[in-house]
């Protein structure tokens, strides 16, 4: 009796530990599934040795300050491409600009989707004679490549993904866009499948950054490429050790940009790395 008792349990055993290795294994194939991109990379070709200045490359000691019209030129003078940020004002315009107030780059907490293009042009950036700028304008002078990041728009994301397009196509730039928001993602990847499209993404804080715990591992994980399909990453570099990043890479060999690159040290980390870079505070030098 105690023979079959011992038998049993050794089978109880046996069969429990092949259940959680078959759990695990089920569950480690479903993550790379998950964080699959898009693996086909031939539109992200033309951004092969691209460096793109932060905002612009912006200095404000210069009285360049950042997502300023002279930020833009003088990134374009010294042969970078340029990463900027989107919002939409109240008038259904694209106004470039970081935060969802002025408070940090001009000084009132007005928000910018409570004015329109005039009203939020007038405004001066950082102290300089330096305006807030439209799209429209930086592109009219801008001929490098340029990573457009949408910001945070609610359900307003699909109006500012036409006008971003429409504007973009009346130029003829080449260019990527970026978000954190992985519907923007989905937008492109639905209706315009040409443009290269790239997840923005950290390990995100307590706060989550208002996507909420569930959000925030999801996107800090990278957890729905299977449906967005991103054509490269944006991750931050600080974090760049990260767990999903470092399995997307691998597995996947999918195109990564670190953020924000400030220093010829943290460059040549990247570069080692294997990523490109989104920098601001120093002229890293063109390959």
């Amino acid at each position: 009796m105690n023979i079959w008792k011992k038998l049993t349990d050794t089978m109880v055993i046996f069969y429990t530990v092949i259940i959680i290795i078959s759990v695990c294994i089920l569950l480690s194939a479903a993550w790379a599934l998950a964080i699959r991109p898009n693996t086909k990379k031939e539109r992200m070709e033309r951004f092969k040795g691209v460096l793109f200045a932060h905002r612009g490359l912006h200095d404000i000691s210069s009285g360049i300050p950042e997502n300023s019209l002279a930020a833009f030129r003088a990134a374009c003078e010294e042969g970078y491409g340029a990463e900027l940020d989107v919002r939409a004002t109240r008038d259904g315009r694209l106004a470039v600009i970081h935060d969802p107030d002025l408070l940090r780059t001009a000084g009132s907490d007005l928000k910018v989707n409570e004015l329109t293009a005039a009203e939020l042009t007038s405004f001066s950036l950082e102290g300089t004679y330096e305006r807030v700028p439209l799209l429209e304008q930086v592109i009219s002078e801008f001929d490098k490549a340029l990573l457009v990041e949408v910001k945070p728009c609610g359900k307003d994301y699909p109006a500012v993904c036409e006008m971003l397009c429409r504007l973009m196509d009346s130029r003829g730039l080449s260019w990527c866009v970026e978000s954190f928001d992985p519907r923007v993602l989905l937008w492109f990847r639905k209706n315009k499948p040409g443009i290269p499209r790239g997840q923005l993404s950290m390990i995100f804080d307590r706060n989550t950054d208002g996507l909420g715990r569930a959000g925030a591992f999801v996107i800090g994980n990278l957890l729905i490429n299977f449906i967005t399909r991103p054509d490269f990453i944006a991750y931050k570099f600080d974090h760049r050790r990260n767990l999903s990043l470092r399995l997307c890479r691998r597995l996947w060999k999918v195109r990564t940009y670190y953020w924000t690159i400030k220093s010829p040290g943290e460059a040549e980390a990247a570069f080692t790395d294997g990523a490109g870079i989104i920098f601001e505070g120093f002229k890293p030098k063109l390959t």
